[in-house]
């Protein structure tokens, strides 16, 4: 009985790989049988990480559909200024800076410690 009321989890994710937009199946310009397989690997992967993240963002009190999450992590958007390099330095001087967020945008930011993969001014 409980595998029959599980049977949407199975069903969403079909319907996932059916949608091009983010986890699709297709288009798919492979041909030959080790590259579908490859390809089928890749969108089973990206599947599987996609559910395993939307699973640690509902852990945390935020639940959103698969395609919600990636909208909004999607539009989150990082500009680096990388200066002219000076006379007798090596490298050039950078900055960045995030683009605008939005209340949820924040809070998955916060949610998923995205803030550890921002880079120091250099």
């Amino acid at each position: 009985m409980s595998a029959y009321r599980s049977q949407y989890h199975i069903e969403d994710a079909f319907k996932q790989m059916k949608d091009p937009h983010f986890l699709g199946w297709s288009p798919m310009f492979q041909w030959t049988d080790s590259k579908i397989q490859v390809h089928a690997f890749c969108c089973v992967l990206a599947l599987l990480l996609t559910s395993l993240l939307q699973r640690e963002l509902a852990r945390k009190g935020e639940r959103l559909s698969i395609n919600r999450m990636l909208e909004e992590l999607g539009g989150i958007r990082e500009t680096m200024v990388v200066y002219p390099r000076k006379p007798g330095r090596r490298k050039n001087p950078t900055t960045t800076c995030l683009t605008r967020m939005s209340a949820l945008q924040q809070r998955l930011f916060a949610l998923l410690g995205l803030d550890r993969f921002t880079p120091a001014t250099h």
